[in-house]
């Protein structure tokens, strides 16, 4: 049986049909990459590793894997290390906060994607919440996107947003589009425990109307026209 779904897809179609679909380190045992039906797919995000707070990555055991690049590349689609994830927010704070910390956690990066072929890397800080974060954010992606382009031009570096000013005013985003390839907006997650009402986890539009929880919809405006990261960098998933 072929793995379709990879659990989230990152989709955006408008300007490159790119589709993004995440391969989770907890379903390699049971779906091998052989098994993974990559037809609909452009990148494939392998999640999840995170910083510690020296700079080392760290994973579920057995989640690396030189075999899975070798599949995806084989057919013709990008495999990104995807970094963090809920929870993972402690490592990023300290990985992030001198230079000299950023540098290693850079050359850690690096090292997996000589080691087990990973053609970029997808930043999922979740989320930085200070303007000394933010800085530090801003700060990692810049060195992070020049190392990557003085050892290969052709490396990748994406990331998760949330869709809402809740966390994404601790996103220097202007700054980050600089660097960025394209972006993954949370459009998930949108009700939930705090809302006033029962909702949708991804509704496509406010319900009921003006629905202080956003939508789909009010998300992607958010980032566009309010943040103004261009549409053609931003995937809906």
């Amino acid at each position: 049986m072929k793995l379709r779904l990879l659990f989230f897809l990152f989709i955006g179609f408008v300007y490159s049909q790119r589709v993004v679909g995440y391969y989770p380190y907890w379903m390699q045992d049971e779906f091998q990459p052989q098994d993974l039906d990559l037809e609909t797919f452009t990148h494939i995000n392998h999640a999840f590793a995170w910083p510690n707070e020296e700079g080392e990555i760290e994973a579920p055991i057995g989640m690396f894997d030189a075999s899975i690049a070798d599949h995806i590349h084989n057919n013709n689609r990008k495999f990104l290390l995807s970094l963090g994830g809920w929870g993972a927010a402690d490592g990023f704070v300290a990985a992030t906060s001198t230079y000299e910390l950023r540098s290693v956690f850079i050359s850690n990066i690096l090292d997996k994607f000589i080691s087990y072929g990973y053609d970029g890397a997808d930043i999922d800080w979740e989320h930085p919440q200070t303007n000394e974060q933010r800085n530090n954010l801003t700060l990692f992606i810049a060195e992070l996107d020049s190392v990557l382009d003085e050892f290969d031009p052709e490396l990748l570096i994406t990331m998760a947003l949330p869709t809402s000013n809740w966390s994404g005013q601790w996103y220097a985003m202007n700054s980050l589009n600089q660097y960025v390839d394209f972006f993954n907006a949370m459009t998930y997650d949108i009700h939930g425990s705090w809302s006033s009402h029962a909702g949708h986890n991804s509704p496509l539009y406010q319900s009921p109307p003006g629905d202080a929880d956003g939508s789909v919809q009010t998300g992607i405006n958010y980032l566009v026209n309010t943040r103004g990261l261009p549409e053609s960098k931003v995937n809906m998933g």
